[in-house]
């Protein structure tokens, strides 16, 4: 494997981090006058070959 199959790094990498629990928490706020629950799942790291620095 390269560099190339390893995960986002730089300007764009903290944006792509915030965009799901963002996302929930504002749907979250929006929607709960309406009785909607908004909830996500976030998984962890995950160790890959080939990835290693």
């Amino acid at each position: 494997m390269n560099e190339k199959s390893c995960p986002v790094t730089g300007a764009a990498y903290g944006p792509a981090k915030f965009v799901a629990p963002g996302l929930t928490e504002h749907l979250a706020v929006e929607w709960a006058a309406r009785g909607i629950r908004v909830n996500a799942v976030a998984p962890g790291t995950t160790v890959r070959s080939g990835c290693s620095r």
